[in-house]
C-alpha cells in the first residue's frame, strides 16, 4: 500500500502573534506554533469559536462568549480576564481588550502609554496593537488611544467596517471597500494601494490587503520577505510583527516573512 503523509490540520481561522501563530481547527480546537517563551503557544484543550494571538499572550472564546487566555501574566493579563461573556476581544502588546455585552470596552494589562485606558461609549469591535488600541463605534467611526504616534492622522470622518492596529500604524477598511492607513509611514506601510478590498491587516512595518478576487497584496518594509505573500486565493488574512498568514479555501494556513521560531510552519 502507498504510504501517505499524515493529514494536516484543517483550520477555519488563523491569527498571527508577535513570533507565534494560532489557528482554530474545524472542530473548534485551538492550535499554536512558533515561539513559546511565555507559554503563548500552549493552546488549551476545549472547544472554541474564535481565537487571537498577541505578543506574549493568546486568547480563545467559547460558544458562551467566555474567554480563556494563556501566556505571560507579567502585567496581570491572565488574572484580569473577566468571568462574564464578551462580544469580541483582541490581544495586544501585553494587554487585552474586550467589548462587553453592554458594548463598552474594558482593557487590562500593560498601560505604559495609556493603551489600557479605554474611552467611554458603545463600540462594535476593536483591534489591539503593540501600545495602542483602535475601536469602531456603532456607526463605524474609528477611535484610538495609547501611543499617539501610532494613530496620528486618524481619519475622523471615515466610516469603517473593520480596523487593524499593530505596532506603529493602523489600517481600516471603509464602507466603500477602500483602505485607509495612518500612523508611521517610514516604509510606506500607511500608503495603501487604491481599489476595492475585502480585508486589510497591519503588521509591524507593513500591511496587507485581500482583494475581491481573494488575492493578497502587501506594502511597506520588505527586509525579511514581508511583502513576498504567496500566490493563489485566500479567505482570511492575519498580521503578526514581521510575519503574516492567510487561510486558503481548503483550510490550510500559508505564512510568510521570517520563520525564526517556526511561526510560519503550521502543524
Amino acid at each position: 500500500s502507498a504510504s501517505c503523509a499524515a493529514p494536516s490540520v484543517v483550520f477555519q481561522q488563523v491569527d498571527a502573534g508577535d513570533n507565534h501563530t494560532c489557528g482554530l481547527d474545524t472542530q473548534g480546537g485551538a492550535w499554536c506554533w512558533g515561539t513559546n517563551q511565555f507559554g503563548q503557544a500552549n493552546a488549551p484543550e476545549g472547544q472554541f469559536v474564535s481565537l487571537k494571538a498577541g505578543m506574549m499572550n493568546s486568547c480563545a472564546q467559547d460558544e458562551n462568549g467566555q474567554l480563556t487566555c494563556w501566556g505571560s501574566d507579567g502585567f496581570d493579563q491572565l488574572s484580569g480576564v473577566p468571568d462574564e461573556a464578551v462580544v469580541t476581544y483582541d490581544v495586544g502588546g501585553q494587554n487585552i481588550c474586550v467589548v462587553n455585552e453592554q458594548r463598552a470596552i474594558e482593557c487590562w494589562g500593560w498601560d505604559d502609554e495609556g493603551q489600557s485606558q479605554a474611552p467611554p461609549g458603545e463600540f462594535l469591535s476593536l483591534s489591539a496593537g503593540m501600545q495602542h488600541v483602535c475601536s469602531l463605534g456603532l456607526e463605524g467611526s474609528a477611535t484610538c488611544w495609547g501611543k499617539d504616534s501610532a494613530y496620528q492622522g486618524l481619519p475622523t470622518d471615515a466610516v469603517f467596517t473593520e480596523i487593524s492596529a499593530n505596532y506603529w500604524h493602523t489600517c481600516g477598511l471603509t464602507q466603500d471597500g477602500t483602505i485607509l492607513c495612518w500612523g508611521e509611514d517610514e516604509f510606506g506601510q500607511s500608503s495603501p494601494p487604491e481599489g476595492q478590498w475585502a480585508q486589510v491587516i497591519s503588521a509591524e512595518r507593513f500591511s496587507c490587503g485581500l482583494d475581491l478576487q481573494g488575492e493578497i497584496h502587501c506594502w511597506g518594509v520588505n527586509s525579511a520577505g514581508q511583502l513576498e505573500s504567496p500566490p493563489g486565493t485566500y479567505t482570511q488574512l492575519a498580521g503578526g510583527s514581521s510575519h503574516a498568514c492567510a487561510l486558503d479555501s481548503t483550510g490550510s494556513p500559508q505564512c510568510w516573512g521570517p520563520n525564526t521560531y517556526g511561526q510560519n510552519t503550521p502543524p
